[in-house]
């Protein structure tokens, strides 16, 4: 029984150290500075050969599509986040529930076999 308090609080321990609220911002910090530096090879390749240029507008404009589209996907309103806070929520609900689990049975290991005690 022990043994198995113990998986079960290493697991909650790994589960609360990942960063999820971070996530998120780090991934806007980082489109957000993909953004900038693609404009600014937009403007060093408007100076450079008149052959090439159009391919890579191309290219450039789909990149910018697609980074927009990301941006879109995590916004603080995105339903990609909203999913993400919800699953969140029940990673913690769950994570609640085996540390009740855990110490019911370090407290009362019979309650594995008969159930759990009444609380009077």
């Amino acid at each position: 029984m022990q043994e198995i308090t113990q998986q079960i609080q290493a697991v909650l321990r790994k589960v609360s150290k990942i960063p999820f609220d971070t996530l998120g911002e780090d991934a806007h910090v980082l489109m957000t500075t993909l953004n900038a530096t693609v404009a600014r090879l937009d403007t060093t390749l408007a100076r450079t050969d008149k052959a090439v240029l159009p391919e890579v507008r191309d290219a450039l404009r789909e990149l910018r599509q697609t980074i927009e589209a990301l941006r879109g996907a995590t916004s603080p309103d995105a339903p990609l986040q909203q999913d993400l806070r919800q699953t969140l929520q029940g990673l913690g609900d769950a994570a609640r529930a085996l540390r009740t689990l855990a110490d019911t049975v370090e407290s009362q290991p019979e309650s594995l076999l008969r159930g759990r005690r009444e609380s009077n």
